[in-house]
């Protein structure tokens, strides 16, 4: 698909259905995804296909959609949801262990060994002290460790304009909101 996106962008560049500016933006972002594609360099790849697919795609109708589907997630409800379902999902992913805890007491009775510790909680610590730094990354960066090669966009906005720094916060503050939870529950 990244070969595919290459060609399909090179096309739309030689054109010249931009701009001056646009056309020498997009021409230097495409000589970078190129230089990313042949290093094979997944994060420079994905950064610089995100930056060129705003600058050929960058209508005023798309990031008026940006903006819009961004807006719809501002309201603090949005955000209080989303920390309550997440907090809810976690306690009852505790809950669950209870009776697995029980079997493990009666099971450990035959085999010798626990699989349910007190380092479990432990393990729940260190999941959030994790999620917590991923949260910071995804704040600046838009990317984790375990998102480096992964290509996402929300709307093809120039992330350098007012209205892609806004729907980059936006969506960025949903996804470092879930990070603290998802560290919990995979550490």
């Amino acid at each position: 698909t990244s070969t595919l996106f290459a060609e399909s962008a090179d096309k739309i560049i030689s054109k010249g259905n931009l701009n001056e500016a646009k056309q020498a933006k997009a021409e230097e972002t495409f000589d970078r995804l190129l230089a990313a594609h042949d290093n094979n360099d997944a994060v420079e790849f994905a950064r610089a296909q995100q930056k060129l697919q705003s600058i050929i795609a960058g209508t005023k109708t798309n990031t008026a959609l940006a903006v819009l589907r961004a807006g719809l997630l501002t309201s603090p409800k949005t955000h209080l949801r989303n920390t309550l379902g997440n907090s809810a999902e976690m306690a009852l992913d505790m809950a669950a262990d209870l009776p697995g805890s029980i079997a493990d007491i009666v099971a450990s009775a035959v085999t010798g060994r626990r699989a349910l510790t007190a380092s479990a909680v432990k393990g729940s610590w260190e999941g959030a002290k994790a999620g917590l730094a991923d949260a910071k990354k995804v704040m600046r960066t838009g990317l984790t460790d375990t998102e480096m090669a992964k290509f996402e966009i929300h709307g093809a906005v120039d992330p350098d304009s007012i209205a892609g720094k806004y729907t980059s916060f936006i969506f960025r503050s949903m996804a470092a909101e879930d990070r603290v939870f998802k560290g919990i529950a995979y550490n």
